[in-house]
């Protein structure tokens, strides 16, 4: 692994640290190659510092793609009634995007939401889910009974 120690530190009261061209091309050299902490190590420098600055020249390995307002709203407005892997499927027909949706990222989104379902809440998600074919043929003497603490 090539290191690439030299920096400069500039006198000012943050002992900021500029980065020499010899370390941008390094960055745009070997960022698709390395991780972030080896080009830190590399490079002699905090993880921080290399995520910062590769932020500022634009380096990305990946494009993110962010949940808008109207895809939180649908979530909250809906993930009491329906099941996340249904909201993915919406999701995937509604707000199309390069890599899909899937069941996973709903359930993050919602979690990271604080939205929680009651036993209740899932209960009937099960149950529209079951009268819909979903869950296979509904057995009407194979019923699960709805949550004790609920009704």
């Amino acid at each position: 692994m090539q290191s690439i120690h030299k920096f400069i530190i500039m006198p000012n009261p943050q002992n900021k640290i500029v980065f020499t061209p010899e370390q941008h091309e390094f960055l745009k050299n070997n960022y698709e190659t390395m991780t972030n902490q080896q080009l830190a190590t590399a490079l002699g420098l905090k993880l921080t510092r290399v995520r910062n600055e590769m932020r500022t020249l634009g380096l990305k390995r990946m494009e993110l793609e962010y949940w808008t307002r109207k895809q939180k709203q649908f979530l909250i407005d809906n993930y009491k009634t329906m099941g996340d892997r249904e909201i993915a499927r919406i999701f995937a027909i509604k707000y199309p995007k390069e890599k899909g949706w899937s069941q996973s990222q709903v359930v993050k989104k919602r979690r990271q939401m604080e939205l929680h379902r009651t036993e209740l809440e899932l209960f009937n998600i099960k149950e529209r889910n079951r009268r819909r074919g979903r869950f296979g043929m509904m057995n009407h003497n194979n019923r699960p009974a709805p949550p004790v603490n609920c009704c």
